[in-house]
């Protein structure tokens, strides 16, 4: 036995893992040993298939599956599938009393789904956090490099919502020192954290159990690590600025 929630992670699965089961499920008839004495057409047991007998009645646009079933604790039965655009809904219905009401149900859901929902890209690849373009560099040729999301995500929202998630970065730490700066040498798409987008509206969960949404966080340019004179350099620069500014703010102490 399975709750709706298990049969919708089921499906989920399903359809991610093996697309291909669609083939079969859309399919509305099927003749089989065609052209024998045996021959036999079957209908499928989704009727809101296109040409079967609740298409019009519940019309869905882009239904193309799943499956039906009924027993005595579930009742009649239905998860099922639409796909429009680039959206795709699942929706799993119990408990109904007809072969009828199954199918009204399922078309009341999704057919909400996609009149209040929509697909949202809300991380482009190459994107950047509002005043985090950049991530100080020790030890490179260059005191800093440029970050940025390294992947595209898009998530299901509701229409008419603006920004629906904030993006903030969280760095690997085993990369970072103790002043929160990377070592050369780094290299162009090397991962140094991610992106992550936590909701800004109401938050209605993931059914994989995620609890939240990432991207990888990336380094947009290769960063080579500095010879020894330049570090040296550097370091001598770095112990004289030490000695002026502490000099200058004894004198500034005497006044």
């Amino acid at each position: 036995m399975m709750s709706a929630r298990s049969t919708g992670l089921l499906a989920y699965n399903l359809l991610n893992d093996y697309p291909e089961v669609l083939e079969t499920t859309s399919t509305p008839v099927k003749k089989f040993r065609e052209g024998t004495d045996d021959e036999i057409t079957m209908k499928n047991w989704n009727w809101l298939l296109p040409s079967l007998i609740y298409a019009n009645k519940y019309k869905v646009e882009g239904i193309d599956g799943l499956k039906t079933g009924s027993t005595d604790l579930a009742g009649f039965a239905f998860t099922g599938t639409a796909k429009q655009g680039d959206m795709r809904l699942i929706s799993v219905v119990m408990k109904t009393n007809s072969y009828e009401a199954r199918f009204e149900e399922t078309s009341k859901l999704l057919n909400y789904g996609f009149d209040q929902f929509e697909s949202k890209t809300i991380v482009s690849k190459g994107d950047k956090a509002d005043g985090k373009s950049s991530v100080n560099v020790v030890k490179g040729k260059e005191k800093e490099v440029g970050v940025a999301a390294g992947d595209s995500f898009a998530s299901v929202t509701e229409k008419n919502t603006e920004e629906p998630f904030k993006l903030s970065y969280e760095y690997d730490k085993s990369l970072l020192n103790e002043d929160g700066e990377l070592t050369a040498p780094i290299k162009e798409g090397d991962k140094i954290g991610k992106v992550v987008l936590k909701s800004t509206g109401e938050d209605f969960g993931y059914i994989t159990g995620d609890k939240g949404s990432s991207v990888p966080l990336v380094a947009t340019e290769t960063v080579e690590k500095a010879g020894w004179f330049t570090l040296t350099m550097r370091a001598i620069g770095g112990f004289f600025s030490g000695v002026w500014t502490s000099v200058a703010d004894a004198v500034t102490g005497l006044f």
